[in-house]
């Protein structure tokens, strides 16, 4: 069965794909995507926005990952493109970033990162396809604790060496993120580079 899409695996939370039972299968199918493809079992860096379905599907993801025999690393709320920086900066063999992008707030869905922080080229996802075992079930157990990942304050370092240091001294910014997974993010770039930031 085809799950990728031109972007990742996308639907509506608690349908047929997307809903904590694939993503404990999907978990399982990336670690032997990992030990088959590449002969090694990694490191997974792991990322969400902030729909309210994101924790839950991270956790069975997660688990799924362990249970495959790879280490999951978790990086908490932070935009697509700092989990993309983060998977190439910390030396993960993957990616994984929980996120619809701008598909309704009931949707969620799975993109993946290369070691690289690109895009998957279409053979691996359908070989990461090919491994999905739909038949199993979500074990009746918490994750064992994931490791932490400092993606995101990565990311705001390498934002910072980006512009001159200051150069918002003296402005006033209102920032509204609507719940956005830069909700972290922004408010602290902008208050590094001299705003006085309300959000």
């Amino acid at each position: 069965m085809k799950y990728f899409g031109t972007d990742g695996i996308r639907g509506q939370y608690k349908g047929p794909i997307v809903n904590e039972e694939f993503a404990y299968c999907f978990g399982l199918a990336l670690s032997n995507y990992l030990k088959d493809f590449h002969g090694r079992i990694g490191k997974v860096l792991l990322g969400r926005d902030t729909r309210p379905s994101g924790e839950s599907l991270l956790s069975s993801l997660s688990i799924g990952l362990e249970d495959g025999g790879a280490q999951p690393f978790e990086a908490g709320i932070l935009p697509t493109p700092a989990l993309s920086f983060g998977v190439r900066d910390g030396e993960y063999d993957l990616g994984v970033m929980i996120t619809a992008s701008h598909n309704p707030a009931p949707d969620n869905g799975f993109k993946i990162f290369s070691r690289k922080g690109e895009k998957l080229p279409v053979e691996e996802e359908q070989f990461i396809e090919s491994k999905l075992n739909r038949t199993l079930r979500l074990p009746d157990r918490k994750k064992e604790g994931s490791g932490k990942s400092n993606a995101l304050q990565a990311y705001v370092d390498q934002l910072m060496e980006c512009f001159p240091k200051n150069f918002l001294h003296g402005r006033k910014i209102v920032a509204d993120m609507a719940n956005g997974a830069t909700i972290e993010t922004t408010p602290k770039v902008l208050s590094c580079f001299g705003a006085e930031v309300f959000a």
